[in-house]
């Protein structure tokens, strides 16, 4: 029975029998992995508070083939979030970041490129004063491009131009057109220059630049609803993340509450 160790960011965790947890992490070589850790939610487990959501930990499991669950054998703590535990926006974002590689990634496919930017997501994410909607789409846009779902952004399907001051984006087949191509499209909606440079932005500056850059005014909700459309045509299961629905309630909570 092989000894595997691994970096891993723990997506999600739930209770198994009377006293230990079920893991779900994204490792950097072995992509979704669950791993049974018994004993974890003792009074005095040896994990302590460590097996958290978000925390990127190394584990040592034990990996044997004929197993649909592994065992954890040893966890060790590598990074934990501050900010984004004390803030429900935050705490909606990175747990909406997670879900999103839970519905998009198959377990036993590694994806380090995929595993470099959740993590980078997660720690820019904590950062104080961190412009946190930007950073979400920044997110989604590039993880897109990693598991090969380019909307293809960069220039016009028809013609190559790179310069666009306004556009058709075909959603049915994954088509951006530039004005003088547009024609050429069956079917789509038009996308203005500042949406189109504002996502080209978002998947080609640094995270820390990105939640310092001032974006053109409605640039960033055109993004959105972009991102929005496509997965409503593309990637379905990811088009209502259920933490995002939690993170709607529990702000309109904190708003009644506000008024008590």
């Amino acid at each position: 029975m092989p000894i595997r160790r691994t970096e891993a960011i723990i997506l999600k965790t739930m209770k198994m029998g009377e006293t230990s947890s079920l893991l779900t992490l994204y490792a950097r070589e072995a992509g979704l992995l669950k791993l049974v850790a018994k004993g974890a939610r003792k009074l005095k487990s040896r994990y302590g508070g460590l097996l958290q959501p978000l925390y990127v930990i190394e584990v040592i499991y034990y990996d044997k083939e004929t197993r649909d669950l592994q065992f954890l054998s040893q966890a060790s703590l590598v990074w934990a979030p501050r900010q984004a535990q004390s803030d429900i926006d935050r705490l909606g974002l990175c747990l909406a970041c997670c879900e999103m590689i839970l519905r998009l990634e198959n377990e036993g496919h590694g994806n380090p490129a995929a595993y470099g930017l959740l993590r980078a997501t997660l720690e820019t994410f904590d950062q104080a004063e961190t412009n946190i909607r930007p950073l979400f789409l920044a997110f989604q846009a590039r993880l897109l491009e990693l598991l090969g779902f380019s909307p293809g952004m960069n220039h016009c399907f028809h013609c190559q131009k790179q310069t666009i001051r306004e556009g058709r984006y075909d959603f049915i087949n994954g088509r951006l057109y530039c004005q003088s191509c547009m024609s050429l499209a069956l079917q789509g909606q038009a996308v203005s220059q500042d949406m189109i440079d504002a996502y080209r932005e978002l998947v080609r500056l640094p995270l820390s630049s990105v939640i310092k850059k001032a974006f053109p005014k409605g640039a960033i909700a055109g993004v959105y609803h972009f991102l929005h459309d496509f997965f409503r045509y593309h990637l379905e299961e990811v088009r209502q993340l259920n933490a995002i629905d939690v993170l709607k309630k529990l702000k309109t909570m904190q708003g009644e509450f506000s008024q008590v």
